[in-house]
């Protein structure tokens, strides 16, 4: 598997993981409730739905730490 492959591979593999973020909002819908910041009862949905925001905000990251070098080498003068 040559370089440019394996760059690839990881870039596309980090842009499926940014999709994460689509079941958060099903998960976080217990913020909205007027009783959510007086109740002593941690919810989990919401820790998870915080997690899942936190994977897709570093595959964001990751996909275009990714990109960055195929990009960087086709057009030069892009910058």
């Amino acid at each position: 598997m040559t370089a440019s492959r394996k760059t690839s591979l990881t870039a596309g593999i980090l842009y499926l993981l940014t999709f994460i973020s689509i079941p958060t909002l099903s998960l976080c819908h217990e913020i909205h409730q007027p009783n959510f910041g007086i109740s002593s009862a941690p919810s989990t949905d919401v820790v998870l739905g915080g997690m899942l925001e936190l994977v897709m905000a570093l595959a964001c990251i990751g996909t275009a730490l990714a990109f960055y070098p195929s990009s960087e080498s086709s057009e030069p003068l892009l910058w």
